[in-house]
């Protein structure tokens, strides 16, 4: 298994620091704790700003894929938790239609 500490320091660390005069800002990441995630307000409320100011959005499976891996993609992407709108936004689905 990969850890995000290894791949930021192995990977994105030596990247950023090759291409240090290509990036013109500092990448901002957003590590949101599971109790977020489950809530069912609304994203922009649970996460604020860091929803639209980050680059990217770690989702850690290692912490939660037992809880989801029951659940089909149609259960995941249609829920009402934040993981839910989240996943949506970044794969730029609509809201799913409640009946």
């Amino acid at each position: 298994p990969f850890y995000w500490q290894e791949i930021l320091r192995d990977i994105f660390v030596p990247a950023s620091r090759m291409e240090s005069s290509r990036i013109r800002k500092s990448l901002q990441a957003h590590n949101p704790p599971q109790e977020d995630l489950w809530s069912v307000e609304p994203a922009s409320a649970v996460i604020g700003s860091p929803l639209s100011e980050s680059h990217i959005f770690i989702l850690n499976n290692a912490i939660y894929g037992e809880e989801l891996e029951d659940l089909t993609r149609e259960q995941i992407l249609g829920g009402p938790a934040v993981l839910s709108q989240v996943l949506r936004l970044a794969l730029g689905l609509p809201h799913p239609k409640r009946k």
